[in-house]
């Protein structure tokens, strides 16, 4: 996981520490206290500092991207480039033409792209979706 923040934290890393399908591997994260806590609160082998030390630690199958969004683009890109499938947090990119690069460049290498939303599973939007199926808003337009 690149961008291992607070918010990652509550959302990302639990999910993929609790999916056996899932061997998270290392956090990245900016600082190297708040890298290296994080990766021993979750049991997670490697804390790093900078993307590429995550990227370039060989035999990954895919890598999260939940840093700050100027950094996605970028970070996506080098995860692909190393023929990764990916996880990339909102907004993907801030350009049409970044996005699609990042498009081109999954299907050149077969990989999937994937721009993660983690709101559809909160209290509040559960709530909503409930109050919308149950016609209790009205007609939607």
């Amino acid at each position: 996981m690149i961008g291992a923040d607070r918010v990652g934290t509550i959302a990302r890393v639990p999910t993929l520490r609790n999916d056996p399908r899932d061997d998270l591997v290392a956090i990245e994260y900016h600082d190297r206290d708040t890298a290296e806590r994080t990766a021993r609160e979750f049991d997670v082998p490697h804390a790093c500092t900078t993307a590429d030390q995550v990227l370039d630690l060989g035999g990954l199958d895919a890598a999260v991207v939940r840093s700050t969004p100027h950094l996605h683009y970028p970070q996506a890109k080098a995860a692909l480039e190393r023929v990764l499938h990916i996880l990339v947090e909102k907004p993907m990119t801030f350009t049409v033409e970044q996005v699609q690069t990042l498009v081109e460049l999954a299907a050149q290498q077969d990989r999937q792209l994937i721009i993660g939303c983690t709101f559809h599973i909160t209290n509040h939007a559960a709530e909503a979706q409930g109050l919308i199926r149950d016609s209790e808003l009205g007609q939607i337009k």
